[in-house]
């Protein structure tokens, strides 16, 4: 939000906790339905609650802008992945971003698969083959050097 609010974007939240930071940069909390009826991105960040269960369904991607994005980076629970793959087909919304799913891995012959407005990243952040090359031999030597007494290379404090 802090990235956003200096090029003249208007940054709505969910949480009705006010902080200090955001409202000196003009970030102001509004209901799920008006948040949803104005946001051009959508990004779920919170946990998988009985009270999240099912937080984005049909009622609520009804709500959203037909050029909005829904960004899933929380837990595959908050969304009914039926009522948005309908969402996706029709065009009710443009565009979906998902790091999680209801069932992980994703099902291969789920249609989020093959939709050409999804985008579908593993829940794994960063995690890729290459990656794993280079990060577990460094993780390795990182525990090596902290077992020997020695500086571990990348602390950052």
């Amino acid at each position: 939000m802090i990235r956003k609010r200096p090029c003249g974007r208007r940054c709505p939240k969910r949480t009705p906790h006010p902080n200090a930071i955001e409202e000196s940069l003009g970030i102001r909390y509004l209901p799920l339905d008006d948040l949803l009826s104005v946001s051009d991105y959508v990004v779920l960040v919170i946990p998988h609650t009985p009270e999240s269960e099912g937080s984005i369904g049909d009622r609520e991607l009804a709500r959203m802008k037909p050029s909005a994005t829904l960004i899933n980076v929380g837990r595959g629970g908050l969304v009914d992945e039926e009522a948005l793959i309908a969402a996706l087909q029709s065009k009710r919304i443009a565009m979906a971003g998902l790091d999680v799913y209801r069932n992980e891995p994703l099902p291969a012959a789920s249609p989020l698969r093959t939709l050409p407005n999804v985008v579908l990243l593993p829940h794994t952040g960063g995690g890729s083959y290459r990656s794993w090359e280079i990060d577990i031999p460094a993780s390795l030597r990182n525990i090596q050097q902290f077992f020997t007494g020695e500086k571990a290379e990348g602390i950052i404090n």
